[in-house]
């Protein structure tokens, strides 16, 4: 029975000194936010040129800067043409910056204390004396932190200074050097964490960052690049050929958006990387999607078709005739493919009109009207003599694509008994060429 009742007695304590560890933590916040008034941590550093307004003096030979380093840009961390000198209005993006330390050639190396207060200005209601209530402001400080700073003698020595991550509101930091003497020198500035610098989550050891890698870019990337292995070319298939822009041109203007968005959206970019890690992955497979798009160049053909005068023409039995130079010659060149009939398709280059294709609005060859036939090496992979008397040297349909909602493409109009209605014939692109 004793046991049971020390058991009741201890459990009660704990649950009592869990009840009172919220009340006393506020606490805690509350006398550390007293030490930093508002005032105090708003005074910024004595400025002794503009052009570099975080430089401070300490002395006849000594003297500190606090730089930093977008994230962004060519240069890298640490080059001397990035840089940027910190202000009062500055935001800082990476989890640390640099500071910059001139002293004499004396051989000596000199420790500093480095406190970093993080604090945010906000509002509280007071009751005064007389009881009535007024709203003051005051510095909401979140966290202090102190870190020592080494630096050799000599000139341009620096120390990186590491910072809190803040990934979701821009938090102040007020850093105080102390020095030998007593003084200390001040810097404030703006702090925003970009996305790229928080760490990955549950990262703490080198099995875990080989995880993560496995699961967010080796494996997303082979199950993409297989999927555009498979789907495109059956997608390019059967829209008989591909855009005939070739897959250097799909990969530029990809190249091209990259770099419109690193310029431009760098920070929407960063943001996305960090939160969708499989964006590489993506990229892989757009590659892989745009060279199995563009890898059949035998699927199109060029056929020649020739229309000749047989009044001015030399005739054939003659040995010695060039028929092609001898009369009144007219030849028209297409691109053409082949449907799953194997029957000719004006094949016209672009994405529209591979959607066209896509969709079965094909623009068929109708040579009803050819004499003579042959295949060639050359400027065409097939010569087609048709009929002089006619009264064009192929009919085909028009094929294009047109964006509404929803998606549809060009059908060519048909009267009740399927019939093709040519006056009422949608121009579309022939994407015909004349050759001499």
């Amino acid at each position: 029975m004793a046991s049971r009742t020390a058991m009741a007695w201890l459990i009660t304590a704990l649950l009592l000194a869990s009840v009172l560890a919220v009340p006393l933590a506020s606490g805690q916040q509350s006398d550390a936010s007293s030490e930093w008034t508002l005032s105090d941590l708003q005074k910024q550093g004595e400025v002794t040129d503009t052009r570099y307004p975080s430089l401070r003096v300490a002395g006849e030979m000594e003297a500190f800067w606090l730089v930093r380093y977008p994230p962004r840009g060519t240069g890298t961390y640490g080059d001397q043409n990035s840089k940027k000198y910190i202000k009062p209005t500055t935001t800082v993006q990476r989890n640390k910056v640099r500071l910059y330390a001139s002293f004499p050639f004396d051989s000596q190396n000199r420790t500093f204390s480095l406190t970093k207060v993080y604090w945010h200005p906000d509002s509280r209601q007071v009751q005064t004396d007389n009881g009535t209530v007024v709203t003051k402001r005051y510095a909401n400080v979140t966290a202090v932190g102190t870190q020592n700073v080494t630096f050799q003698s000599g000139m341009r020595r620096h120390s990186e200074v590491l910072l809190r991550g803040h990934y979701d509101d821009a938090e102040r930091v007020t850093m105080l050097l102390s020095l030998p003497d007593g003084n200390t020198l001040r810097w404030t500035f703006k702090h925003k964490s970009i996305p790229t610098a928080k760490a990955a989550p549950d990262i703490s050891s080198r099995g875990d960052l080989n995880e993560y890698i496995l699961l967010w870019v080796v494996l997303p990337t082979l199950l993409l690049s297989f999927i555009s292995y498979k789907k495109v070319p059956k997608f390019r298939r059967e829209a008989l050929a591909g855009t005939g822009r070739g897959a250097g041109t799909w990969i530029a203007m990809g190249f091209v958006v990259a770099i419109g968005a690193y310029l431009l959206g760098y920070y929407a970019l960063a943001s996305l990387t960090a939160h969708f890690p499989v964006v590489f992955s993506l990229f892989i497979a757009y590659v892989v999607a745009v060279m199995q798009l563009e890898d059949d160049e035998d699927a199109v053909e060029t056929w020649g078709f020739i229309r000749i005068d047989p009044e001015t023409a030399t005739s054939p039995l003659d040995d010695k005739s060039e028929v092609l130079d001898s009369g009144d010659i007219e030849i028209e060149g297409y691109d053409v493919v082949f449907d799953e009939n194997n029957e000719p398709v004006l094949y016209s280059r672009g994405l529209l009109s591979m959607w066209a294709r896509y969709k079965g609005c094909y623009a068929r060859l109708n040579i009803d009207n050819k004499e003579a036939e042959w295949n060639c090496v050359g400027d065409y992979d097939k010569v087609i003599v048709v009929d002089q008397d006619a009264p064009a040297l192929v009919e085909h349909l028009p094929s294009r694509v047109i964006f509404a909602w929803p998606w549809r493409t060009y059908q060519p109009p048909r009267n009740d008994d399927g019939e093709l209605l040519e006056d009422d014939l949608d121009p579309g692109s022939s994407a015909s060429y004349r050759s001499r």
